[in-house]
């Protein structure tokens, strides 16, 4: 039998073997600002990352971490600082011990959601002592998730013992509806109980001035969430719809002499500046055809994005041998918007001889490209 003396310098060499170096924490604290997190955060990642390979259920994820940490933290932490309110699943276990596994699990799959979109949504309410506690529960959860997932846990626990708590039609509704419907009904969240107690005595010594320029910032920060969450559907929708592909954008962009290739590329540098918060992007707004539309009109700004944008790789689109066999189901699954241009057969075939034979470039989006081709371009 291994003594306890043996397993724990075992242990501390497994915690060695995932060292990373400090060029690493820079490039990790570049990723964390970039996803609108604080440099700070890093350490404590850190040590969740570390807390995560060396308890992860499945050994080959230590054994995929040990032969590179330096890489493989970098890919979690990128993927990690996109959910800030993320709950580690020692925590959840944790939570499993004491009320059960089927609560836990409620709780982290459900109920957590639910209360951090509660918050997120409370910072614009108009009482401004209402607005800075949702903010100050927000800040403290991304420091400390397991901490605020644990006291709602608790409260949790005897909520539900309450009448009428779990009778309320807010217990089916997403976090999603929750966060973004103009109207709830009455419903008392539990992180506000929380709040109540946690930064009762921050707010007792501000003054009334003090609370409300918090509140405005809060305000200011849900605002600006909401803006990202719309660039990022616009950016999703785009991907499934391109606008390139859109007969309108189409005919815009031969006003201006571009081809479909130089769209494409237009359409790709934008949506990454969508993406990127870069956009002006209003809560709600669901596509950004407008915007679009402006950087194809507007000559200077084409010329700088076009010389900087690079090229897609000639994995990404179709090679002339595919374009040279697509036959009448390609026809099929053109947009809706192509119906009144009534590409036939014959001129999908002179599109075809086009390309292979040099007389158009190889196009970049072979969609977007045959509605060009069907304007006269």
């Amino acid at each position: 039998m291994v003594d306890i003396d043996r397993k724990m310098d075992m242990l501390r060499e497994r915690v060695a073997s995932l060292g990373v170096k400090p060029e690493t924490i820079e490039a990790a604290e570049r990723v964390v600002k970039a996803n609108r997190m604080v440099a700070k955060i890093v350490e404590p990642l850190r040590k969740e990352w570390l807390n995560d390979m060396i308890t992860h259920p499945n050994a080959g994820e230590f054994r995929l971490a040990a032969v590179d940490p330096d890489a493989h933290f970098l890919k979690w932490i990128e993927t990690r600082s996109r959910h800030p309110y993320h709950v580690t699943r020692r925590t959840v276990a944790a939570v499993g011990d004491k009320y059960g596994t089927d609560t836990a699990t409620k709780l982290s799959i459900v109920v957590w959601p639910q209360e951090i979109a509660w918050a997120q949504r409370m910072r614009l309410d108009p009482n401004p002592f209402t607005a800075t506690k949702a903010a100050l529960f927000l800040r403290e959860t991304v420091g400390n998730p397991s901490k605020t997932f644990s006291a709602i846990a608790d409260m949790y626990s005897d909520a539900i013992m309450r009448v009428g708590y779990l009778d309320s039609p807010v217990q089916e509704m997403s976090a999603v509806e929750i966060r973004f419907a103009s109207d709830l009904p009455e419903f008392a969240p539990l992180f506000q109980r929380y709040a109540a107690r946690a930064y009762a005595e921050t707010l007792k010594d501000m003054t009334r001035d003090q609370v409300e320029k918090l509140a405005q910032r809060a305000a200011a920060e849900e605002n600006e969430e909401r803006r990202l969450v719309a660039a990022g559907g616009i950016a999703r929708g785009a991907a499934r719809s391109p606008m390139r592909r859109s007969v309108s954008t189409i005919r815009t962009a031969i006003s201006f002499k571009l081809d479909s290739n130089s769209t494409y590329l237009l359409e790709t540098a934008f949506i990454r500046k969508v993406e990127a918060g870069e956009v002006d992007i209003d809560p709600g707004q669901r596509t950004a055809d407008g915007g679009f539309l402006r950087l194809i009109a507007d000559l200077e700004q084409r010329k700088v994005v076009l010389d900087m944008e690079p090229l897609p790789s000639p994995a990404q689109y179709m090679d002339t041998w595919e374009i040279a066999n697509l036959n009448g189901s390609f026809l099929d699954q053109l947009p809706p918007s192509y119906k009144p241009l009534g590409c036939t057969k014959a001129q999908l075939e002179s599109w075809q001889e086009a390309v292979v034979l040099g007389k158009r470039p190889r196009p970049f989006d072979a969609v977007s490209d045959l509605g060009f081709f069907l304007l006269g371009a």
